[in-house]
């Protein structure tokens, strides 16, 4: 306490310049301005409502068609899409091929 602006910083391991820069959010937001914010981008901009749309539709219309079929649909439609976006909206909303269980048979014993 009482401590200038640069031993301040240096005690913290900052920068004179990110020490001005936290004691304005701390002056301007309180406690609540010191919390790290997100970053990046807040919406997938590929991923619409429109295409997961179109993808559960494809799927509803053909479900033997593969992630991979519904992607080259969706591009041949104009829609940049990845195969793996595919894979996700499929997963997310239960579409997937139901894979067949296969009980292994019991051998007979010899005597």
């Amino acid at each position: 306490e009482g401590a200038g602006p640069t031993a301040a910083a240096q005690k913290f391991g900052y920068t004179k310049q990110r020490y001005f820069q936290i004691r304005t959010e701390f002056a301007e937001h309180g406690a609540t301005g010191l919390v790290s914010k997100t970053r990046g981008p807040k919406t997938n901009y590929r991923r619409t409502p429109n295409i997961v749309k179109q993808v559960i539709r494809y799927r509803f219309l053909d479900p033997d068609s593969s992630a991979d079929v519904i992607a080259q649909k969706l591009k041949q439609l104009g829609n940049s899409i990845s195969v793996r976006t595919v894979e996700r909206v499929i997963a997310e909303y239960g579409l997937q091929k139901k894979t067949l269980q296969v009980t292994p048979r019991r051998r007979k014993q010899r005597p």
